[in-house]
């Protein structure tokens, strides 16, 4: 079993011991539970009889006193046989009620949860007690019922004679409900009240026995939660003191390894993961060392060959900076013929620009030329035109002259219309705004109007609001006179009852002669304080009978006034209704009055406008004819100054076609240079692109030098630092000891 659990994985044994742990946990949870349900168990049990029994003995208590007081009611009765054996059958229930109590205290009641009482216990002594006085309690009670049943024979029922006031007085009677019942009575009560006092004792001793249960529960649950914490913590301990010893093992050999000491070995005793480390580091161990050895070999080769590589790379360095040399002058030479090149080629181009400039600008002043001749020709055409639409213009001027005269006469006759037109308009306007004011008033009064249509409206709504206020306190004032009615048949059957009790007090004090003689005074008294109440009450009632028939018809009244107020504030409604319409029919005419003042003032101000204009039209007219009997004139002028301009475009048009012509040869002769200077333009741009490309394929072989010059140098310091990195390795190594080779 040992060596079993030895091998067995660490997850299983974690597993293993965790159950365990919580198997401990669980038998401690599982008892600690079980003790404390036995625990509430018990007290539950304990208070439920306890208050079971108390609740038992409270309903005897209620019995006891109903039964007595059922008795002293029949007792009590005067003629009346029924209400007799109604307080008898109600003590009889109450009696079976306290017995049934009683004995299930005794002996038991499954039906109401009580267990029985032990033989000889003091709840069984205490009940049996109470049981055999309540029997003394219950023999009284068979007295005064049958002595009373034999007194109610001789009697007529409802009539109070003297018969009936000899029976109440009977000194049987008296003894048995007066002393002996209230004796007995007494005597239960007294048993009952010490079976109380007893059992509520028994619930404080049951409460101090609970707390002393409690309290041995909480001492036994600790000791048994501190034996649980205690194994689990020696559990814990073994398990591991298990584990961490060969964990320690394990550490201190990945430590020796760490440091380079790869002799160190752990030792395997299991086949469990910490077993399964140690085999795996001793493999390790094993193929590191092999590692090692083959890495020694290979840091000698290592070393000569980044010896040879260092030599071979100063060589070329060499000869890379001999051939950088060169390469830069090459490629100075090479940019001095390509700047020569660019001089001639910009040269070139700024001839070929100068004669394009020319080209260009001999043949703007040819098409020039061609353009005056042109326009020469159309000057011509337009002299001529002009010339006949002067001879036009001529004949509509003197055309326009007699126009205008009719145009003068005209322009009067409008002005006086107009005139007319704006005395008419002025009238228009002084009836437009009389129009306006009598509508503003009717639309003031129209609002006054509505305003006091609103004012009856929140009057009537005042009135009516009181009213229902009135009819509310009227409602509470009738309430309040049916309470008082009732308060005075309260008052009124307790006069009665007063009455028979002054009538009883009567009785007794006949039957006790010369010593009940003050007593029958004072029962005189109270009768007549009783008739007097009586009388008040039956005044008071019909009063109140009066103020009720009063209410109801000021109830009514004030109902017929709501309806007639609803219906006035119905009619008010709708006359604000229709004043509110008049209203906003009056602003809508006083609006469009309104308007029409306004457009009769800018009629009249446009009417004005339109006179002066046709006084202005009236003056411009006669300027206008005197510029046409001027334009008359002039016109003669004009015709001979286009005679002229005539000739002189004649000749105008022969010198611009013998320009033209020349403009021509000149144009041609300059378009034959510019193709010349573009040819050899071509050619030095061709022979400026080839020295450009020289130049770039030279740039290029210098960078490819550089470049070159570069690497050689970079591999030559990574032979000096691959030389100095193998001597840092064989110094690292050497740090290393190795199974099989003793250290160095």
């Amino acid at each position: 079993m040992s060596l079993s659990f030895r091998n067995a994985r660490l997850r299983a044994k974690h597993i293993l011991a965790f159950s365990a742990m919580a198997l401990i946990v669980a038998v401690t949870g599982i008892f600690g539970i079980w003790r404390v349900d036995s625990v509430v168990t018990q007290v539950k049990t304990m208070l439920r009889g306890r208050a079971l029994q108390e609740k038992a003995v409270l309903n005897m208590q209620l019995s006891q006193k109903a039964c007595r007081v059922n008795l002293v009611e029949a007792a009590m009765v005067r003629t009346d046989p029924d209400e007799f054996e109604e307080h008898v059958n109600n003590y009889r229930a109450k009696n079976e009620l306290f017995k049934k109590y009683s004995n299930a205290l005794l002996n038991g009641d499954p039906a109401l949860g009580i267990p029985p009482a032990p033989a000889g216990s003091p709840v069984a002594n205490y009940a049996a007690a109470v049981l055999a006085s309540w029997g003394e309690f219950e023999k009284a009670a068979d007295q005064l019922i049958a002595h009373k049943q034999r007194l109610l024979k001789g009697l007529r029922s409802g009539v109070v004679d003297q018969a009936a006031k000899d029976a109440l007085a009977d000194e049987t009677l008296n003894r048995l409900a007066l002393e002996t019942i209230r004796d007995t009575s007494e005597n239960a009560k007294l048993d009952i009240d010490d079976l109380a006092d007893y059992l509520e004792s028994q619930t404080y001793a049951g409460l101090k026995a609970t707390d002393t249960i409690r309290q041995s529960t909480r001492y036994t649950f600790i000791t048994v939660i501190l034996m649980a914490v205690a194994a689990a913590i020696g559990l814990g301990l073994l398990f591991t003191r298990m584990i961490v010893g060969r964990v320690k093992r394990v550490a201190a050999a990945l430590q020796s390894g760490a440091r380079g000491d790869l002799t160190a070995a752990v030792p395997v005793d299991s086949r469990d993961e910490l077993g399964t480390l140690g085999d795996d580091f001793n493999t390790m161990a094993d193929r590191l060392s092999g590692m090692l050895t083959s890495v020694r070999k290979a840091v000698g080769e290592l070393h000569a060959l980044s010896d040879k590589i260092a030599v071979a790379a100063g060589k070329v360095t060499e000869g890379e900076e001999i051939q950088a040399k060169g390469v830069n002058a090459a490629s100075s030479a090479i940019s001095e013929i390509n700047a020569s090149i660019r001089e001639v080629a910009d040269g070139v181009a700024n001839l070929s620009l100068s004669a394009a400039d020319t080209s260009s600008s001999i043949l703007e002043m040819t098409a020039s030329v061609e353009e005056v001749a042109i326009n020469a020709d159309s000057l011509s055409r337009l002299v001529d035109e002009v010339s006949s639409s002067v001879i036009q213009m001529a004949a509509s001027i003197k055309q326009i002259d007699g126009s205008v005269q009719s145009l003068m006469e005209i322009s009067t006759t409008t002005a006086s219309s107009v005139a007319q037109m704006d005395t008419a308009i002025g009238q228009v306007e002084v009836n437009a705004r009389e129009t306006a004011a009598l509508s503003e008033d009717v639309e003031r009064e129209a609002e006054r109007g509505k305003r006091a249509v609103e004012d009856a409206i929140a009057g009537i709504v005042a009135i009516q609001r009181s009213s229902r206020i009135t009819t509310e306190v009227i409602d509470v004032l009738s309430r309040k006179v049916e309470d008082i009615g009732g308060i005075i048949s309260v008052i009124d059957e307790i006069a009665e009852q007063t009455n028979l009790l002054s009538l009883n007090a009567a009785i007794i004090a006949a039957q006790a002669g010369e010593h009940g003689r003050g007593f029958a005074v004072v029962a005189g008294e109270i009768t007549d304080l009783s008739d007097r109440t009586r009388t008040s009450t039956r005044e008071i009632a019909e009063v109140i009978m009066g103020v009720q028939s009063e209410t109801r018809r000021a109830v009514e009244a004030i109902s017929r006034a709501d309806k007639s107020i609803a219906d006035e504030e119905r009619l008010s409604a709708n006359a604000d209704e229709a004043l509110g319409k008049i209203v906003m029919r009056a602003r809508e005419a006083s609006s469009r009055v309104a308007e029409i003042a306004r457009a009769t003032v800018e009629q009249a101000t446009g009417s004005k406008i339109i006179r002066d204009a046709i006084n202005r039209v009236t003056d411009m007219t006669g300027q206008i004819a005197s510029a046409t009997s001027e334009q008359g004139a002039g016109g003669d002028l004009i015709m001979t100054a286009v005679e002229r301009m005539r000739d002189a475009t004649a000749q105008v048009r022969n010198s611009t076609r013998e320009q033209s012509a020349t403009g021509n040869i000149i144009a041609r002769s300059t378009e034959n240079i510019t193709d010349m200077i573009g040819q050899f333009r071509s050619a030095s741009e061709e022979q400026f692109r080839g020295s450009e490309q020289i130049v770039r394929s030279m740039e290029e072989i210098q960078q490819s030098a550089t470049m070159s010059l570069e690497v050689s140098r970079v591999m030559e310091e990574a032979a000096i630092t691959l030389s100095r990195q193998v001597k840092v390795l064989e110094t690292e190594m050497e740090g290393f000891h190795i199974r099989g080779q003793s250290p160095r």
